[in-house]
């Protein structure tokens, strides 16, 4: 079983404890104690538990989001952890260099799952995500808006992430194209 650090949950516990009485509504009574007791940051929980706080999530978000809500709660996360903790993995004027270290960053959240960026020219990258058997749309729209605001946070322009493929992990890798412009007007 895939496990995930208690510190990807304790934000989405949080929005949805502000929120209990919908969150009560959309998360499975045998979900129901994370909406009351303490979650520890540095203990691994069940990814599958992840999921279904995930998706109640994206349920109660959705009629206030305009645009996709998974890339949103990408963005969000992302916002948070290179705001904070993480500000280290931005290289302002330096995508190439924080993109590199993506996988890197998947490790600290999650104990299944390898991220590889390749590059593929300027301001060109894929990203493959393989060996992670929780591949779903919600779980991959948040991995688009996290490298979008990955990128971003480096100076670059003109971010675009395209979600290529998802797929279950013996199907082979998840996939996304990144395309950027450096800030300096450079690609590279």
């Amino acid at each position: 079983m895939s496990r995930i650090k208690g510190v990807t949950l304790i934000e989405i516990v949080r929005v949805l404890r502000k929120n209990r009485v919908e969150a009560e509504a959309l998360v499975p009574a045998a979900y129901h104690g994370y909406l009351r007791d303490r979650l520890l940051a540095n203990e691994w929980y069940p990814e599958e538990d992840y999921l279904v706080l995930l998706k109640a999530l994206g349920a109660l978000l959705r009629p206030a989001i305009s645009g996709d809500v998974w890339e949103f709660i990408g963005e969000t996360g992302a916002e948070q952890d290179f705001g904070g903790v993480y500000s280290a993995v931005v290289r302002k004027h330096d995508p190439w260099s924080s993109l590199m270290m993506a996988d890197k960053i998947w490790k600290l959240y999650r104990d299944t799952g390898r991220l590889t960026v390749t590059r593929e020219g300027p301001g060109k990258a894929r990203v493959e995500l393989s060996a992670y058997p929780s591949v779903c749309p919600e779980v991959c729209g948040t991995v688009t808006g996290y490298l979008k605001k990955l990128v971003h946070a480096c100076g670059a322009r003109d971010v675009r992430v395209r979600l290529l493929s998802a797929q279950p992990a013996n199907l082979g890798p998840s996939e996304w194209s990144i395309e950027f412009t450096a800030r300096s007007g450079k690609d590279d």
